[in-house]
């Protein structure tokens, strides 16, 4: 089966309303400074340590794990108050936790594949369980009820002039 209503998704209960921000960061720029000064990049490949897969243009640099900051001034971008309290509205939680930040650089490219965002279960983490083993156990469906519900912020540097994203159903384009 190939299409749209061949791919498999996460169930209702897991899944929290979307909300947008209009202004993510006070100064954009500086967070740009700090993807410039991160690189070299390692492709998606090599930080998953999947031996003999490509990337297809995906490079990825961690900025935080295990909740704590490895990538010297992400602080204010992992601690983003704008993101918390988002994550706090969209998952109706008083308490959230930042525990991971990582930064994707993708090359252009149409069609880019379906993915899922790996899952985390109690006890079986991207520490514990590779990612080729997490993967399959969120798309399965067979382990939602041990699922720890994850917010994910998702933000997008790009050249307005040059591209006009219409992302999924959300309708989220570009503003000039």
């Amino acid at each position: 089966m190939n299409g749209p209503s061949s791919r498999i998704t996460r169930p209702k209960n897991l899944l929290a309303p979307p909300i947008k921000l209009e202004k993510a960061f006070d100064n954009p720029e500086d967070i740009q400074d700090l993807i410039k000064k991160g690189s070299p990049y390692k492709t998606l490949s090599a930080v998953h340590k999947n031996k003999g897969e490509t990337s297809g243009g995906w490079f990825r640099n961690f900025w935080a794990l295990g909740g704590k900051v490895i990538f010297e001034g992400a602080e204010p971008y992992f601690y983003n108050k704008r993101f918390i309290e988002a994550a706090k509205q969209s998952f109706r939680a008083e308490v959230i936790r930042p525990v991971a930040m990582m930064t994707n650089l993708n090359l252009p490219a149409k069609g880019a594949p379906f993915h899922l965002d790996l899952p985390f279960f109690r006890g079986c983490q991207n520490r514990e369980v590779p990612s080729w083993l997490l993967a399959p156990m969120g798309y399965s469906g067979l382990f939602h009820e041990w699922a720890v519900p994850v917010a994910s912020a998702i933000t997008w540097f790009y050249d307005a002039s040059v591209v006009n994203l219409n992302i999924g159903q959300m309708g989220w384009t570009p503003l000039r």
